[in-house]
């Protein structure tokens, strides 16, 4: 004879089999725990001959635990009908998980473009606050430099790390989030930056491009978003499935 923990662990194995969110499995169980102890107290109460305390007698205890699991199947169903109907009023899948076939093929590239466009930005914001006429070329701080490189990696480990965000709060596999950054980070593994400092005011000049033929020194353009990027997923995926 079955006893309520038992009946508890077949409508989680339900619910799990039905693909029921790991956080609504939480809150479901939750609440039918907290029913069939209510069930487990009128019962009790209804036993006028025993005293409110729980019976030691084996036979006693399996016809306690029958009743109360017969008073919860009248009023919830069984653990196969819970999960059915859990399964059924599940909330419609997020956008990014419904659209996943357009979301992670197509915007991945455009988002690199426009993350690089407002890193530039924040490059040109640099150069204002660094405006001496007098202190240019030599005098060219270390902080710039730093930013300018940062165009190589900036950029592509942010995209790396907002769809590794994405598809793994979206409950997909890594493969999508490998077919979303594929694209950007072999853009990133040929882009090329070169600056030309001049002594001369507004002589200096900065220039973005790609390259046809990368070099060895292009594979840590690509291995560092890929490794920060695939590290945000997985940390992601451990809070999803934990916490739901």
């Amino acid at each position: 004879m079955r006893d309520r923990s038992e009946w508890l662990e077949e409508v989680r194995q339900n619910l799990r089999d039905a693909g029921v969110p790991a956080a609504a499995r939480r809150r479901l169980l939750a609440e039918l725990s907290d029913h069939v102890e209510d069930c487990l107290l009128e019962v009790r109460a209804g036993r006028k001959q025993r005293s409110a305390t729980m019976a030691t007698d084996a036979m006693e205890r399996d016809g306690l635990e029958r009743d109360v699991l017969e008073r919860v199947a009248e009023r919830v169903g069984t653990p196969a009908m819970i999960a059915e109907a859990a399964r059924a009023h599940r909330p419609p899948e997020p956008f990014v998980r419904r659209f996943r076939w357009l979301v992670f093929p197509l915007a991945p590239l455009p988002l690199l473009l426009v993350a690089a466009f407002l890193y530039g930005l924040a490059i040109a914001g640099l150069l204002t606050l660094w405006a001496d006429d007098s202190t240019v070329g030599t005098d060219v701080p270390q902080a710039f430099l730093i930013a300018v490189q940062g165009f190589l990696y900036v950029p592509s480990t942010l995209v790396a790390v907002m769809f590794a965000w994405l598809a793994a709060r979206s409950r997909l596999r890594i493969s999508w989030w490998l077919a979303a950054v594929a694209l950007p980070l072999y853009v990133t593994s040929h882009l090329v930056v070169a600056t030309n400092l001049s002594s001369v005011a507004g002589a200096s000049s900065l220039s973005l491009g790609l390259t046809i033929d990368p070099t060895l020194g292009n594979v840590a353009q690509w291995i560092v978003p890929l490794t920060i990027g695939l590290l945000a997923f997985v940390a992601v995926r451990r809070r999803v499935l934990r916490y739901g």
